[in-house]
């Protein structure tokens, strides 16, 4: 059998966010059945869509934040240029600019 690499997904805030979906592909991860790659600004949306729109305990975020980063250490994307993509919504442009950078399918 020959060797495949496994999928790279770039998970954005809103998969994050959703404790479901976020278990749902970490798992995956954990399994070895894929690989999860985010950006600092997504974990910054993510803090701040659970914290600030959603009500949430600071710290049980942050908290839950610092156990993404150490349970996948390879996951953050850095060193891209969002403003190098044109898009509808300029909120988006960090988010493809982190996947294409981070070669995620």
């Amino acid at each position: 059998m020959r060797w495949q690499p496994k999928p790279r997904a770039l998970l954005d805030a809103n998969v994050l966010v959703d404790a479901q979906l976020r278990d749902l592909f970490c798992g995956f991860a954990g399994a070895s059945l894929i690989q999860v790659r985010w950006s600092d600004e997504v974990l910054a949306e993510t803090r701040s869509a659970l914290v600030d729109k959603r009500g949430f305990d600071p710290a049980k975020v942050d908290r839950m934040i610092g156990d993404l980063r150490r349970s996948f250490p390879a996951a953050t994307v850095s060193g891209f240029e969002p403003h190098a993509y044109e898009l509808p919504d300029k909120d988006d442009r960090h988010v493809l600019a982190a996947a294409a950078h981070g070669r995620c399918d």
